[in-house]
């Protein structure tokens, strides 16, 4: 037993290095650690689950971490780690977990082959975008004999260390709420970078009700309040909603047939949020402007209402089975200045109805099946929430195509598969 707690602990160094790395090739704006990092996942490829935080932090944003012009560590993590899953024997057993996973992933990426090769640009590129997210989905989902709780926890702690390397970024910069301009770093975009930060604040805010030790809950109570803070100064309405949201539902989810810590929890979110928002309307700085309700009907929602319009009466009517296909390219091939931004709308204008079917065919059986374990075990808060603050995320940004969301629908599944065997 202590030989396999001292491989577990330093398993466990090995695994948050690897983060730590990453942060620090962005911080630090050298490749050397990046490069460091890929090393030690190499060197890791017969247990995938050591490289999955790693893959997990450098999937939250394509060009946050990108330490190489065109090489970013989210598409070089991702092939490593399908490489990883090959070698798991998990991988090619019989499963009792999501059956018809299987299927659907495959019949997804055929789907996906046909809509690109009809698309009107003729461009694979978000084909093999989804290829990688999809055989994630179909890996991950098919392992049976992993330690979710030792997951998790790595999860978090991987979490932690990128957001005090994000925080102190932040920090070099200087926080000021008058400013005109919204707050990113260099090559990222503000949305991009507020995404990121709204799934590291979720792990932090799932582990406020997994973990019952102080420590845990303190750092991510500090964290989180961190995260609200760039989230803001960066101007990303939509990635604020999205962690907000997924907070309030999984304080009403932990707390229901309490009708008393339910109404105190109302209180302490609804009063707070009252109050800042009409600080909001009667202040003249250019953030908290943001944030109001007039601003976002002055704007359209940054144009995305004009754009959904001309969706409606020029795209769906005349593609409406298939769409324009497979990637925003096609939208602005098709006429359109950009995307509109929004998690329901712009697969339904790329893919059609019948994509949407398909794809959500496999995404609600997974989510409905992992909200009934919550009363078994509550770890399965950590991936629920991740995916709840990416789908509130996408009322106002690009989120179905984005890794970290099918990472999210992937460790449901995972999860799920884990704690039905026990």
């Amino acid at each position: 037993m202590e030989f396999n707690n001292r491989k577990n602990k330093i398993a466990d160094v090995v695994t948050l290095i690897m983060p730590l790395l990453l942060i620090l090739s962005e911080v630090l704006q050298t490749p050397s650690p990046f490069y460091a990092a890929l090393a030690i996942s190499i060197l890791s490829l017969r247990h995938p689950f050591v490289i999955f935080p790693a893959y997990f932090v450098a999937s939250l944003s394509s060009t946050y971490f990108s330490p190489v012009e065109g090489l970013g560590a989210s598409r070089i993590f991702s092939l490593v780690l399908i490489v990883s899953l090959l070698f798991s024997k998990d991988s090619f057993k019989k499963t009792n977990g999501y059956k018809d996973i299987g299927i659907l992933c495959v019949v997804l990426i055929v789907f996906n082959a046909f809509s690109s090769l009809i698309s009107i640009s003729g461009s694979f590129f978000t084909f093999f975008v989804m290829l990688q997210n999809l055989l994630v989905l179909y890996f991950l989902q098919r392992q049976n004999n992993v330690d979710i709780e030792r997951l998790s926890l790595m999860l978090f702690w991987s979490s932690v260390i990128v957001l005090l390397g994000i925080l102190y970024e932040v920090s070099l910069s200087g926080i000021a709420v008058d400013t005109t301009e919204r707050y990113t770093v260099e090559s990222t975009n503000e949305n991009n970078f507020a995404m990121m930060c709204a799934q590291l604040g979720t792990v932090m805010v799932s582990f406020m009700f997994i973990k019952k030790e102080l420590i845990h809950r303190l750092v991510a109570l500090v964290l989180v309040l961190g995260c609200v803070i760039v989230i803001f100064l960066s101007g990303s309405r939509s990635s604020l909603l999205g962690l907000l949201c997924s907070a309030a539902l999984l304080a009403l989810i932990s707390f229901r047939g309490n009708t008393l810590r339910t109404i105190v929890l109302a209180i302490i979110f609804v009063v707070p949020i009252y109050l800042i928002y009409n600080y909001a309307v009667d202040a003249e700085s250019y953030l908290l402007q943001r944030f109001t309700l007039q601003s976002v009907a002055d704007t359209g929602g940054s144009g995305r209402m004009a754009i959904m319009k001309r969706i409606f009466g020029e795209i769906v009517p005349n593609y409406f089975f298939f769409g324009v296909g497979l990637g925003g390219i096609n939208i602005m091939a098709a006429g359109l200045p950009k995307p509109c931004h929004n998690i329901i709308i712009d697969p339904l204008s790329q893919i059609g109805i019948i994509g949407i079917i398909l794809y959500w065919r496999m995404i609600i059986p997974v989510i409905s099946k992992t909200l009934k374990l919550i009363s078994r075990n509550q770890i399965v808060f950590l991936p629920l929430a991740l995916f709840f603050t990416a789908l509130f995320n996408g009322i106002g940004e690009t989120i179905f195509y984005e890794k970290f969301f099918w990472n999210s629908i992937a460790l449901c599944a995972l999860y799920s598969n884990v704690i039905n065997k026990q």
